[in-house]
Parts: C-alpha cells; structure tokens; sequence
C-alpha cells in the first residue's frame, strides 16, 4: 500500500496592515537598533515610515481551517504563541550576537476568525489593526482592532 503525503485542503493567505501609531523612539543617528515584525527565526523586518511618522508593516500569513470546527487557525513563519492565543511580534532589538539584545516586545494579538469570514472574501483577505509603540507585552488593539479592508483587484 502507497502512503501519501496529507494535504491541506482549507488554508487561504491573509494579508495583516498593522501600523504602529506612536513607534519606539530610536534616534536617527543610532546604528544596530532595529525595530519591526520579528519571525521565528528572530529575523525582523523593517515597516515603512508613513508621512505621520506611524510605521507601517505588511505580512502575509497563513490560515487553516481547524479540522472538525468552524475556526481559522494562524500559521507561518510570523505566527507566536498558543493556537488559541496566537501574536505577532514587533521588536526593539540591538544588532549583537547575545541573547540580551532585546530592549522590548510588543505582542500584537491577531484576530479570531471563522472560517466562514476567511472565505466570504474574494481574492486575499486583509485585516487591518493600529497598535501604539510606546508600551511593551501585550499591546491593546487601537480604535475598533482588527477591521477588513478591501485589496485592490489583480486585474486592473
């Protein structure tokens, strides 16, 4: 008997805008501190500086349909935590080869979605959520937290 590799029937990518209103203060001339959206490998990726001085950070991250349930469940390289409390991290960090190169943490909580929300959409879902930089854990979603917003349609 031929065994098969199981795939995944119910996965989708969604797109997450997180803007951090009130990033951490880093002085322009500072070399070695980086601040932005860490994957498992503590790799950080810079956002975008937005004319407010807000920055902006765009990910793609994987869901799957939790089998048996109704539920998405988060995946991927930018996915930490617990699947029933799953986060993203926007991190201060020095450049350096210790362990201690951590100033702080902002754990940005990612939505609770069914799946019946991932599929309603057409092409990429995207959610939306502003957070502040200023505090450190934790942080509280801004304004109304997560919010869909529309993508642009490929075919323009």
């Amino acid at each position: 008997m031929t065994t098969m590799a199981k795939t995944v029937e119910n996965s989708r990518i969604v797109r997450l805008h997180i803007t951090c209103v009130t990033p951490p203060l880093v002085p322009p001339d500072t070399t070695g501190v980086n601040f932005g959206v860490q994957d498992r490998h503590e790799v950080i990726f810079p956002g975008q500086l937005q004319p407010d001085g807000s920055l902006q950070f765009e990910i793609d991250v994987a869901v799957i349909q939790q089998p048996g349930t109704s539920q998405a469940r988060w995946r991927g390289s930018y996915v930490h935590g617990k699947p029933s409390a799953p986060f993203v991290y926007l991190s201060l960090r020095r450049d350096s080869v210790h362990l201690t190169a951590w100033i702080r943490r902002l754990k940005v909580p990612l939505p609770r979605l069914s799946w019946d929300q991932v599929e309603a959409t057409q092409g990429t879902p995207c959610f939306a959520a502003s957070i502040s930089g200023s505090g450190s854990g934790t942080v509280p979603l801004l304004g109304e937290g997560w919010t869909p917003q529309e993508q642009p349609s490929a075919e323009q």
